[in-house]
């Protein structure tokens, strides 16, 4: 009796853990089922705003930059910070246009623009996007933002940092008592002035080159090449801006004038 009774409540248990497992399995199957279909539905968001833009890798923009940079439009959505410290060749960086709307009325139709952010705030990046999609601009995203390009060590420009040691080894610092053998020598450098229009009208030095140094980018082609240049500004700082951005855009034999105008102006 005792072991008939033992063995219908060990088949009572059985048929109960049995149940059990059944009722887990069928609990686990609609809960991955369900965290399938969320994954689904997000997979479908996803796929409803990435694919509407197009991408384009470091490689291909450098390319592009070396063959036809003037139809490119680098609109660099990083904070400023970020963009002075490094920033890809005539980059236009959007905190610091102003009037953005009024901005993207004046790019020329046929331009390529390039939407650069970072990597480590997409949502920035995608809310750019949308809005340059919404604004009917044509444009690509590159690929693994700022930090793709400078990790493949493509050509970017500083705007000059006086705590970074790596921008003071872009400069050849020049005394003004030797500037002044320098000029009056048989073969004298070009003068490049990097102050305001307004500065030079007042005072520059004589068969000076005025190119404001917001302007050293977007017009160094008017540089001459193959010949050495004396660059100086209003003052130490700003002869060691334009310095590094010179070298930063790979324009070579320039020498900075140590103390800028206002130095060489009291010999």
């Amino acid at each position: 009796m005792r072991t008939e009774k033992y063995s219908t409540i060990n088949k009572k248990q059985m048929h109960i853990l049995g149940a059990g497992l059944f009722l887990a399995a069928i609990i686990a199957v609609f809960s991955f089922s369900g965290n399938l279909w969320k994954t689904l539905k997000n997979s479908e968001k996803n796929s409803d705003i990435l694919p509407k833009f197009s991408y384009i890798d470091s490689d291909e923009l450098n390319r592009t930059l070396d063959t036809n940079s003037a139809s490119v439009i680098i609109f660099d959505i990083r904070p400023q910070n970020m963009f002075n410290a490094s920033h890809i060749p005539n980059a236009q960086n959007a905190l610091s246009l102003g009037n953005i709307d009024q901005y993207i009325t004046t790019i020329p139709p046929h331009s390529t623009l390039i939407l650069v952010g970072t990597q480590t705030d997409t949502d920035t990046l995608m809310q750019a996007a949308a809005w340059l999609k919404e604004k009917g601009v044509s444009f690509s995203i590159l690929s693994g933002g700022y930090e793709a390009w400078d990790t493949n060590s493509m050509k970017s420009v500083s705007s000059g940092d006086p705590n970074s040691p790596v921008d003071y080894t872009k400069i050849v610092f020049v005394q003004p008592e030797k500037a002044i053998e320098y000029i009056n020598s048989p073969h004298p450098p070009l003068l490049l002035d990097v102050r305001s229009p307004l500065n030079f009208k007042q005072k520059h030095m004589e068969n000076s080159l005025n190119i404001p140094l917001s302007d050293l980018e977007s017009r160094k082609t008017d540089i001459p090449r193959g010949q050495e240049i004396l660059v100086y500004g209003e003052n130490d700082l700003e002869s060691f801006q334009a310095g590094v951005r010179l070298f930063d855009l790979r324009i070579l034999g320039v020498k900075t004038l140590k103390g800028g105008l206002e130095n060489i102006m009291q010999r």
